[in-house]
């Protein structure tokens, strides 16, 4: 699938200030065009580093089981097998719309005025509501401001605030009610900021990084540097290991402790996801998949015997599932319950994001150029071609569909 992200190198300044306007006029809110930054740091205490592997329990073979998908011949329309709202890209910036599986009606996205040469996307928890955020060039062709826009499944703009400060390399939903807003240069002390788009409460979030890994030339794009649970109590962060080298250090704020780290020989760094119930956060470490609790409790997921490559891993909404591809083989999903892992046997053309439908039943696979978007049905182990999204459209989420 066509990439569209453009890196941004721009200094930050993390004092902000929002004009706010507010799209919905049944919403009565009370609140100040410039919400007061509230800086909560936790002081550092003594670092409980465990070893890296004092905590890992392996995966039993007998927990890996072969579900191989039937591919269906010819294509259908996605309206025919799946339901919901489809969020869709059409390629270009600020070109968004929202298609209605059930109805076939298609919402277009109010575009923003500007220049828009750099926009973030994220479904809240709920999978009802839409944030995106678009950076916007001044006059002299450096990023200038930022419009957060929050959205129905029928494309209302909700609530619309804009920020004069540059540079949101990313945006994710908290929980269904505040939005984490990740800034190009994060410093040392893991600032990032935590607003409600409804009430405009904003506040600046920091705590001490130990071996915090900052950004700079020899690791260029990447987007993220931390992460934190829902709960803000713990999180995961890129820095230096026991080893010297670079990989994931997962941190206790609560009580200033480090509980886990693990190194990444292959160096991707891809962005850990959070479960859905906030308990658990799964990433990527030297190919392999591991899901870690709130204890430091890590377990991988794939076994020793097997060649580990892993790419996109996208959690299920209920929870339940990982799925994630596997460059050396294909298609697996991780079953949190039975912790079974299960080689679906579709070994796609691309390693696109894989989306998954609200009820934690389908997965849609973007096309890439060339390529049919498919759909995968885990009940019915099933995968089908499509033909109602053209190629040049991709499926970038999916959301609830309003009544």
């Amino acid at each position: 699938m066509k990439r569209k992200t453009i890196f941004l190198a721009i200094a930050i300044s993390l004092l902000a200030g929002c004009d706010s306007v507010a799209i919905s006029p049944t919403t009565q809110m009370t609140f100040t065009s410039t919400p007061t930054a509230i800086s909560t740091s936790i002081p550092p205490a003594y670092i409980i580093t465990p070893s890296p592997d004092a905590t890992l329990t392996n995966t039993l073979d007998s927990a890996f089981v072969s579900r191989c998908l039937e591919v269906d011949g010819g294509e259908i329309a996605l309206q025919t097998k799946a339901s919901g709202t489809i969020v869709l890209d059409r390629g270009f910036y600020g070109d968004h719309s929202l298609l209605n599986l059930q109805t076939n009606v298609e919402y277009k996205v109010p575009p923003v005025a500007g220049d828009v040469f750099n926009y973030r996307w994220a479904i809240s928890p709920d999978g009802n509501l839409l944030a995106i955020s678009d950076n916007l060039q001044n006059a002299n062709g450096q990023s200038g401001k930022m419009i957060l826009s929050v959205l129905n499944a029928r494309a209302e703009i909700l609530e619309k605030i804009t920020f004069k400060m540059a540079g949101f390399s990313n945006i994710r939903w908290l929980d269904n009610q505040n939005i984490i807003l990740y800034t190009t240069q994060t410093p040392k002390d893991g600032t990032v900021i935590f607003f409600n788009p409804f009430t405009r409460a904003q506040r600046n979030i920091s705590n001490d990084l130990p071996d915090y890994y900052f950004e700079n030339y020899l690791l260029p794009g990447i987007s993220w540097l931390i992460e934190y649970s829902p709960s803000l109590e713990w999180g995961v962060y890129l820095g230096r290991t026991q080893t010297g080298k670079l990989g994931y250090v997962i941190r206790d704020f609560a009580n200033g402790q480090t509980l886990w780290q693990i190194e990444d020989s292959i160096g991707e760094y891809q962005r850990p996801i959070w479960s859905p119930v906030a308990d658990e956060v799964a990433l990527v470490a030297s190919g392999q998949l591991y899901v870690v609790d709130r204890s430091g409790h890590a377990k991988p997921i794939l076994n020793e015997k097997q060649q580990k490559q892993v790419e996109q891993p996208s959690w299920s909404p209920d929870g339940r599932y990982i799925a994630f591809w596997n460059i050396y083989d294909s298609l697996m999903l991780y079953d949190s319950q039975s912790e079974e892992v299960y080689d679906l046997c579709y070994k796609g053309d691309h390693l696109s994001p894989l989306i998954w439908s609200p009820n934690s039943r389908q997965i849609a696979i973007p096309a890439d150029l060339g390529d049919n978007s498919v759909l995968v049905d885990i009940q019915k182990s099933r995968v089908y071609k499509l033909t109602a999204i053209p190629e040049i459209i991709y499926p970038v989420g999916w959301m609830n569909s309003m009544p």
